[in-house]
């Protein structure tokens, strides 16, 4: 990246105002919310799927329901109730 901007006659960042890098995910946690998938094992070894819901901003993780066998309506039915359960 300094080869690139240096090339371009671009110097180096003045102190710029605002928050920094550390306060800037702080700053917006309230309004990240992340999706993600468990693929826990049972004692038996069947494997199954579990999505997740990621709300940074009170930092809680919802589990969305578990099933051995997903399908694409069953899946965007969690996801359409997280979103309705957490407004």
């Amino acid at each position: 990246m300094w080869e690139i901007l240096h090339s371009a006659g671009i110097g180096p960042a003045t102190q710029r105002s605002g928050p920094t890098w550390r306060q800037f995910p702080t700053a917006q946690a309230h309004g990240i919310f992340a999706a993600d998938s468990l693929y826990p094992d049972t004692i038996s070894l069947e494997s199954l799927y579990a999505p997740i819901f990621i709300d940074h901003g009170p930092r809680r993780v919802h589990l969305a329901g578990v099933t051995a066998l997903p399908t694409t309506q069953w899946t965007t039915q969690q996801a359409r109730n997280s979103t309705m359960t957490l407004g």
